[in-house]
């Protein structure tokens, strides 16, 4: 079977967002929250996946992502979002998911997520969190 000879680049930028303020502690997918459509022809790729409190976390909180295949949602990854107080002059933190020694299975180099055409990124809070936490996922259909 021959290689693909012609590169594919993403073509269209598309970022999109969920805001989570409950908890989905299920390890089957249930009651988390889509993120992401791939497109249905080509797939896409995710540049950045982050997340954001809108307000006090009392508490780190943890995200568990999936990838939806029909019906079948696998965990992709873990990560905690640290608990965070709102005082002048503080910015909130901003948590970055898309990171090699978060997920050792990325490229090292370039740290990209590869969605199938048709592949849905969800995202779960473990625990609910005091606040609101606002996810943005930022790339691009091929």
């Amino acid at each position: 079977m021959a290689g693909n000879a012609s590169p594919i680049f993403v073509g269209t930028p598309r970022n999109t967002g969920a805001k989570i303020s409950g908890a989905a502690t299920n390890v089957d997918g249930s009651g988390s929250t889509s993120l992401f459509t791939a497109d249905a022809t080509n797939g896409s790729r995710l540049h950045a996946i982050a997340a954001t409190p809108t307000d006090t976390l009392s508490a780190a909180v943890v995200a568990r992502f999936f990838i939806e295949e029909g019906s079948t949602y696998h965990i992709l990854a873990e990560k905690a979002i640290p608990a965070y107080t709102p005082s002048a002059g503080s910015a909130a933190p901003t948590t970055s998911f898309l990171e090699w020694a978060d997920m050792p299975f990325l490229d090292q180099a370039e740290p990209f997520l590869t969605l199938d055409p048709g592949q849905t990124l969800y995202v779960a809070l473990l625990t609910a969190p005091t606040n609101t936490v606002h996810f943005l996922a930022m790339g691009g259909d091929y």
